[in-house]
């Protein structure tokens, strides 16, 4: 089983170094004090890695805004094609298409970033 190091900066899951019977030994190998460690299960070190909700929630928003910027820039074409009067009815569909992901990108935005 993994085992976990507690100090004043938080908790820190090391691999398996060890069985059960050896989890003393081994932390004195990796000089902890006594006392500051104990063997916690695959399950509990999974759970202590898992990421927050703030952690999964900034996540989104950055792949939010890493996909507004792209629709901008694939935006520009089709864009540019009606401002000139040279577009075809697959420059609007495209740009529509666009539009309508933008929007419910920043629908989505809004609702998750923190206020």
């Amino acid at each position: 089983m993994p085992i976990i190091q507690i100090d004043h900066q938080g908790c820190f899951v090391q691999p398996p170094y060890t069985f059960d019977g050896e989890a003393e030994k081994a932390a004195k190998l990796l000089g902890w004090p006594s006392g500051t460690w104990r063997v916690i299960t695959p399950e509990e070190a999974a759970a202590l890695q898992a990421p927050t909700p703030e952690e999964l929630a900034a996540r989104r928003i950055a792949e939010i805004r890493a996909r507004l910027s792209e629709i901008d820039a694939q935006s520009i074409r089709p864009s540019r094609a009606i401002n000139n009067g040279t577009a075809t009815d697959d420059d609007r569909a495209r740009l529509a298409g666009l539009e309508s992901e933008a929007e419910a990108l920043r629908a989505e935005l809004q609702a998750i970033m923190p206020e």
